[in-house]
């Protein structure tokens, strides 16, 4: 009997220092714990190559036996307009806070396009990596591989870690059925 509210004084104690530990974190950094990025302190920071990435992707389609997209230098440029946006707006997401759909990113550069999609990553492990989360995510995939598709364009844009990113780097990929 006195061993089982030992333990629980114990614990009570242990919890009570938790919290306190917690509070003293939180206060101190002011910020919630974020989930790790790295997956070790070794890990080299690599800036995506945009060639690299359009490289991949194309030699992913190819080997579904799809198509290989075509680069677009206006679409390149659309890409380009919105990930400046993201970063001078601090936001992540397809639309603006303001509401813009990234269609007008397309749209601005006088592009004529039946159907268009939007990728966006935030990377700090290369181009592998970016095209590796967008074939593991089923919505991004879906952009990756759909035999519509025929034009591309990409950017990256450099941010800094004190961001909603929580990224060194964004990449921004459009793709449109002309």
């Amino acid at each position: 009997m006195k061993l089982v509210i030992k333990h629980k004084v114990f614990l009570t104690i242990l919890a009570i220092v938790f919290l306190i530990y917690c509070t003293l974190v939180t206060k101190v950094t002011n910020r919630v714990a974020e989930p790790v990025l790295r997956t070790s302190l070794t890990t080299p920071i690599t800036k995506p190559s945009t060639t690299r990435i359009f490289v991949l992707v194309n030699k992913y389609r190819e080997s579904l036996g799809l198509k290989a997209l075509t680069r677009d230098t206006h679409l390149d440029i659309s890409a380009e307009n919105k990930c400046n946006d993201m970063v001078a707006k601090d936001y992540w997401a397809h639309n603006s806070p303001s509401g813009i759909e990234p269609w007008s990113f397309i749209e601005a550069q006088k592009i004529a396009y039946k159907k268009a999609g939007e990728n966006l990553a935030n990377n700090d492990f290369g181009s592998t990596s970016v095209v590796e989360s967008w074939k593991k995510s089923y919505l991004h995939n879906k952009n990756l591989i759909d035999p519509e598709y025929d034009k591309v364009g990409y950017s990256v844009c450099n941010t800094s870690k004190n961001n909603e990113f929580n990224s060194n780097y964004i990449v921004v990929q459009h793709l449109i059925k002309s």
